[in-house]
């Protein structure tokens, strides 16, 4: 008689990283993954800074991929791109979602859609530079990078101006001078706080918002059809909350 039960085999599937082409291996959800999957739906808020949902979102990628990603020191968008592609080989590349017209219009009806997760887009921005001059008579400024998964993590979120600095400070990868380079892990929490107090000006913030903004995306352009006014309205899709 058998001693042990069969093991049932699981595939494997490959795909590449958005932000620098990395090959990785990964597999579906198991059954008690796809519970979590559930719970994360729930949880997860617009901008997935809330703790658990990004605990959550953690444990299923590192287990799903065999702990062979850095998850930490991921961006966003291989996040959200890493977890589109294990939702498709889990749950099916097809999702139901509701829509409705945007404040100008007077229709309010709430319309049901499908969509091909195979159809989402990758959107970058070439144009928008990531060094962000603050002092140009002295050539002072900051080098940013994307936030990763950790810095999600770690961000306040007491108000909105307290997360922006939050974000900022995190994803300065150094303050120059000229050709002089300052790391913020050289100085106390006190001085750099002190530095980034000077960044006031509206022309500033613009640039740097506009750096976040141009982070690598994946967006799913839909066109719909009202059933109630038979108008054709259109919206972009993206945040990974909406392709769970």
């Amino acid at each position: 008689m058998a001693t042990k039960l069969p093991k049932i085999s699981i595939p494997t599937y490959r795909d590449k990283l958005i932000s620098n082409g990395q090959d990785f291996k990964y597999r579906s959800f198991l059954v008690g993954e796809e519970s979590k999957l559930l719970l994360l739906k729930e949880g997860l808020d617009d901008d997935i800074t809330n703790t658990n949902a990004l605990q959550t979102i953690k444990e299923l990628i590192d287990d799903c991929t065999f702990n062979e990603l850095d998850v930490d020191n991921l961006p966003q968008c291989d996040i959200e791109w890493i977890f589109l592609q294990l939702r498709k080989k889990s749950v099916g590349e097809v999702i139901d979602l509701i829509v409705n017209h945007g404040s100008d219009s007077d229709c309010d009806h709430k319309q049901r859609v499908s969509i091909n997760l195979d159809n989402v887009e990758i959107e970058r921005d070439q144009k928008v530079n990531d060094t962000i001059v603050l002092d140009p008579q002295q050539n002072i400024g900051i080098k940013l990078r994307y936030p990763t998964y950790s810095d999600l993590e770690n961000i306040e979120t007491k108000d909105k101006a307290s997360t922006a600095l939050s974000l900022i400070k995190l994803c300065t990868e150094y303050i120059f001078q000229g050709k002089e380079l300052f790391y913020l892990t050289d100085f106390s929490t006190t001085e750099v706080d002190e530095f980034f107090a000077g960044c006031s000006s509206a022309e500033q913030l613009k640039q740097i918002v506009s750096f976040f903004e141009s982070a690598p995306k994946i967006v799913y352009h839909l066109k719909w059809e009202c059933d109630k006014c038979k108008k054709e309205d259109e919206v972009k899709l993206e945040g990974l909350q909406t392709f769970l």
